[in-house]
């Protein structure tokens, strides 16, 4: 007994260092096909707990049914799909997130392990913070190792200069939210040294990415961070002020670095600009006429970006990239690519998720559990704002899973 639940933890902190490196992808054999093993370890759980799966499917058959529909609608848009390997992939990633919720709602984890969770998810996050500010120093030498560090598309990734910096964003907002949890439950004396720097950190690579939608995401951070600061015992004053300079300093090196800030991008001007926000209006558009022209069926999902024109971004002054066009909405992608059925299935997935985190916050005494659910939160309001890396989404399913377990019955 013991041995398995030594077993089970080893599993889970490779679930969610896989998970990671699914989106951040280093260059190693045992890791370039992370998104499979994610799969193929949190199958392999749920067969070392399969005497509480018949118990769990009775008591959450709407959540997992309405996870399970989504999956079932997916495999079928394979058969009108314009390109098939895009839906399969598209497939993985909702199959693997569906198992991961089954997985941590079954297995309820103590909060000392989910401590651990959260710690794992900070130093993660920071190895990618190191790699984003070492690019933004913009050196050869430093370029060149890249490309022997990581895949070959996370490295072009850093080739266009405003992209740089951008990996991070996604954890850092979890951990700005996930941190204080982590911080209070451990046992350095100096323990508010080390939030204030996670928190200056997180903040900053915000601005520095030039995220729009991490902007908003991250007041909900920072208001939830504010919610608890009594629990935190630190002082308002101190976080007003790591709060300040975080911001300053993030916006004077992006706006001399780059010749752009974050506040700019939200300029409706300049229509061919992948800066401004008319892009997103215009992708927004793009889908609602793709609705139009197939409601019923879609064109397949994960097939979005062959139907629209793509994006060119400028980089290095006279160079440019065209990349693949995208809603930015998960509602409006599944709209497009699943039709009417998909948008029916994406929305009561929404509703599902949205009506167990506001049980949580409303009706649970335990803080823990309220930051949780507001971390699940945070996930939903940016899969409606941007298109969200895997690890974001998997880290999601794991937190909800999290929640469900921990629901009265």
């Amino acid at each position: 007994m013991i041995g398995t639940r030594l077993v089970k933890k080893y599993l889970v902190c490779l679930i969610v260092v896989f998970s990671f490196f699914d989106t951040v992808s280093i260059n190693l054999p045992w890791i370039s096909n992370s998104h499979r093993l994610v799969l193929v370890l949190t199958l392999g759980l749920i067969f070392l707990s399969y005497d509480k799966l018949l118990s769990f499917f009775k008591k959450k058959y709407i959540m997992t049914s309405v996870f399970l529909l989504l999956v079932l609608l997916g495999i079928t848009s394979i058969w009108w799909a314009n390109q098939i390997s895009y839906s399969v992939d598209y497939l993985w990633y909702w199959l693997t997130g569906l198992v991961l919720y089954i997985y941590f709602g079954l297995e309820r984890l103590s909060k000392s392990e989910i401590i651990n969770l959260i710690y794992l998810w900070c130093w993660l996050g920071l190895f990618c913070f190191i790699v984003d500010m070492l690019a933004l120093v913009d050196t050869d030498s430093w370029l060149a190792f890249m490309k022997t560090l990581f895949s070959i598309e996370t490295a072009n990734f850093y080739l266009i200069e405003l992209e740089r910096g951008r990996l991070v964003p996604w954890g850092a907002v979890y951990i700005l939210c996930l941190t204080p949890l982590a911080m209070i439950n451990q046992r350095l004396t100096r323990k508010h040294i080390w939030w204030y720097g996670f928190l200056f950190i997180n903040i900053l690579v915000v601005f520095l990415s030039n995220y729009r939608s991490m902007i908003l995401v991250l007041m909900l951070g920072v208001l939830t961070v504010a919610w608890f600061y009594k629990k935190l015992k630190i002082k308002i004053g101190s976080f007003i002020l790591v709060l300040f300079l975080s911001i300053l300093i993030g916006f004077v090196i992006s706006n001399n670095k780059f010749g752009v800030n974050v506040f700019g991008r939200f300029s409706l001007k300049n229509m061919g600009d992948v800066n401004t926000l008319v892009t997103r209006f215009r992708l927004a558009k793009d889908a609602v006429l793709l609705f139009m022209e197939k409601p019923i069926l879609g064109v397949g999902l994960g097939n979005f970006s062959l139907w629209v024109d793509p994006m060119t971004i400028s980089y290095d002054g006279n160079k440019t990239i065209e990349i693949a066009g995208k809603t930015h909405n998960l509602l409006l992608t599944w709209l497009a690519e699943e039709g009417i059925f998909g948008l029916m299935l994406i929305s009561w997935w929404f509703f599902v998720f949205i009506r167990q985190n506001y049980r949580v916050i409303i009706n649970k005494n335990d803080w823990f559990l309220k930051v949780l659910a507001v971390c699940g939160g945070m996930y939903l309001l940016s899969s409606l704002l941007d298109e969200c890396p895997s690890y974001c989404f998997y880290s999601f399913c794991i937190i909800e899973g999290m929640l469900t377990a921990y629901e009265k019955k």
